[in-house]
């Protein structure tokens, strides 16, 4: 929960957690390999180990994976990196090599305890406000999978739909939502955090007013 004056939460990742979101979704990756860049042996062993694995495989060492792919070990942490973040360069950049062709472009904006990040992905079902969405590519930028949908907008630009999902931390509380917009119709909620989140001080003193309510 944030209170005023907290510092913004920030996401150390590893390469444990690159590792696993990388081949959780070696598609991704192939949209990187061939490209001439020094981790295209490193994107070749993901796709390969992808290829090759079962539910019960366990993801090797590091050092095991060094030695798979023939690609130096003190190179592999920077390399999986890189890949991860190149994914996330290219997804801005070219957002419809991440879509099926039957699928709308949709823009997750994700925001985990103050940590923000956003991600474009094709889905043939768009979910519905207060749904669970669970969406483990994101987890090295924000340090979690298990999101809540907070908003979902429809928009029309130059003739086609683009639609805007918001995904939180927080899960769905129709209550305090229903002490949210009356205290924001009353000017009593500032709209920084009606729109975002509510500090834990503020919470408490809705609670607290609309006891009877």
């Amino acid at each position: 929960m944030a209170t005023k004056g907290d510092s913004v939460y920030k996401h150390k990742s590893n390469s444990r957690e690159y590792l696993a979101a990388l081949t959780s979704y070696p598609s991704y990756c192939k949209l990187l390999y061939g490209k001439g860049k020094a981790y295209d042996n490193l994107i070749n062993w993901i796709m390969s180990f992808v290829n090759d694995s079962n539910e019960e495989t366990l993801i090797p060492d590091l050092k095991e994976i060094a030695k798979q792919s023939r690609v130096t070990y003190s190179n592999i942490a920077k390399y999986l990196q890189e890949i991860y973040l190149d994914i996330f360069d290219l997804n801005f950049d070219e957002p419809r090599k991440f879509v099926s062709d039957n699928d709308r472009v949709c823009c997750l904006y994700i925001n985990y305890l103050g940590c923000f990040t956003y991600f474009n992905i094709g889905l043939n079902t768009i979910p519905k406000q207060n749904e669970q969405f669970i969406f483990s590519f994101v987890n090295p930028k924000v340090g979690s999978s298990r999101f809540w949908v907070k908003n979902v907008r429809h928009e029309i630009f130059n003739g086609k739909q683009i639609v805007s999902i918001d995904l939180t931390h927080e899960r769905p509380n129709l209550y305090l939502q229903l002490l949210k917009e009356k205290a924001f119709l009353n000017n009593e909620l500032h709209w920084k955090e009606y729109y975002g989140e509510l500090y834990l001080d503020t919470k408490e003193r809705l609670i607290s007013k609309n006891k009877s309510l």
